[in-house]
C-alpha cells in the first residue's frame, strides 16, 4: 500500500513542477497543464469514487453476458410478443405482422442480390428500421407494447439477428419473428 502511495506522489511531484513552470508562459498554460495532469493522476481511478464512469466491455467479460448478448435480439423479441398479448394491443400486433412480412419479402429479395449486396441491402434495412424506432421514441413511445416503436424494434432486433451469424441466434429469432407475424392475440 505504501509503494502505491510512493506510485502516486512522484506523480504529483512532477504535476507541480509542470503547472508551476507553465504558469510562466501564461495563466492559461498553467490552468490546463494543471487539468491535464489531475487527469493523468486519477485517470487510475476514474471507476471508482463519487462520479464513477461506467466500465467498458473488455475481452475478459463473464460467460453470462456474452450469453445475454448472444441472446440479446431473440430476448427482445420475445418482449415485444409479451408485451402485445392481449386484446388491447391489437392495433400494435397488426402492425407488427404488417412490418415483418414486408420486412420477410424485403429479405428475400436481398437473398438474390448475391451475398456482399444483399449483406449491403440488410445494412440499409437496418438503418431504417433503427430510425423509424427512433422517430417513435421522438414521439412518444414508452413501452415495448407502443405499436410504432414495437414493428420497427421487432424488425430491427430480427435483421440484428440475420446479421450476427449465430446460427442459435438466426433460428431463435426466426421462432419469434414468425410469432409476431402471425398477428394472433397469444
Amino acid at each position: 500500500m505504501a509503494e502505491k502511495q510512493r506510485d502516486e506522489s512522484w506523480k504529483v511531484i512532477v504535476i507541480l513542477i509542470l503547472v508551476g513552470y507553465s504558469f510562466y508562459f501564461g495563466i492559461w498554460w498553467g490552468i490546463a497543464a494543471f487539468v491535464l495532469g489531475s487527469v493523468w493522476v486519477g485517470w487510475d481511478k476514474r471507476h471508482s469514487g463519487p462520479f464513477r464512469t461506467r466500465r467498458t466491455p473488455n475481452n475478459n467479460a463473464s460467460k453470462t453476458n456474452a450469453a445475454e448478448l448472444k441472446n440479446f435480439h431473440s430476448a427482445e423479441l420475445a418482449k415485444i410478443r409479451d408485451a402485445t398479448t392481449g386484446p388491447e394491443h391489437s392495433e400494435a400486433r397488426v402492425l407488427i405482422s404488417v412490418e415483418l412480412r414486408s420486412l420477410r419479402q424485403q429479405l428475400e429479395e436481398a437473398k438474390s442480390l448475391g451475398r456482399d449486396q444483399g449483406r449491403k441491402r440488410l445494412g440499409e434495412l437496418l438503418g431504417h428500421y433503427a430510425s423509424e424506432r427512433r422517430s417513435a421514441l421522438r414521439n412518444g413511445a414508452t413501452s415495448y407494447s407502443h405499436p410504432n416503436w414495437a414493428a420497427a424494434a421487432a424488425c430491427e432486433s430480427w435483421l440484428h439477428a440475420l446479421l450476427g451469424n449465430s446460427p442459435e441466434e438466426m433460428k431463435e429469432a426466426s421462432y419469434f419473428a414468425n410469432q409476431l407475424m402471425s398477428g394472433k392475440a397469444q
